[in-house]
């Protein structure tokens, strides 16, 4: 991902904490977030990194959009989506990283603990390629590509399933996620389309 906000200006969507902002200024040209919790403030000020409570209040054009796992908590993704295509420079590109309605534990493992910390008030969206691939259709965007990508290794996943809970990699992780198994299961999801998360490149069309 470094390449594509290299010497960029960056506005990061849904930002929190801005830890993505912090290690992305360091190769950008410049970043801003865009975050309504106002506790958030100090970490900006200090990191020395724009803040605003609207992407409208940034009152300029990007050349990347970025929004991580934020898409499912919007009551109209769509408006947000063609809000976004409105803010972008000429070439520019939206990056998003949504929940994927596959994901194993729902779709494989049929897990009930999963799918009620999964199902809350908050999530008011899941994703697969092809709800993703319309909804930014239906805001006038183009889909250069759509990957599954696995974000919590196995450890995670048998703990889910052994226990019911979450943090499983925290404490199974240290003699079950070696490079090896983590790298085989995380391509194993990914070619059965069941991986945790949707991550996806757009483009004005």
């Amino acid at each position: 991902m470094k390449n594509m906000i290299a010497c960029k200006e960056i506005c990061d969507f849904g930002s929190g904490y801005g830890g993505f902002l912090t290690l992305a200024k360091e190769v950008a040209d410049s970043v801003c977030g865009v975050e309504l919790e106002s506790q958030v403030a100090p970490v900006y000020e200090r990191e020395q990194i724009p803040l605003y409570a609207s992407i409208e209040d940034t009152h300029k054009n990007f050349d990347v959009i970025t929004s991580f796992h934020c898409l499912e908590h919007l009551a109209n993704p769509i408006e947000f989506l063609k809000t976004f295509k409105r803010h972008l420079k000429k070439g520019g590109k939206i990056i998003l990283e949504v929940p994927n309605a596959n994901d194993a534990l729902l779709r494989i493992y049929k897990s009930e603990a999963f799918a009620d910390f999964t199902y809350w008030s908050a999530h008011l969206y899941l994703f697969t390629p092809h709800t993703l691939e319309k909804l930014a259709k239906l805001a006038g965007l183009k889909v250069e590509f759509i990957k599954c990508v696995q974000r919590y290794p196995l450890s995670n996943h048998l703990y889910w399933l052994s226990h019911n809970k979450p943090a499983g990699h925290k404490v199974w992780g240290e003699f079950l996620d070696n490079e090896l198994l983590k790298c085989a299961y995380e391509q194993t999801l990914a070619s059965l389309g069941a991986s945790d998360t949707l991550f996806a490149l757009l483009s004005a069309e």
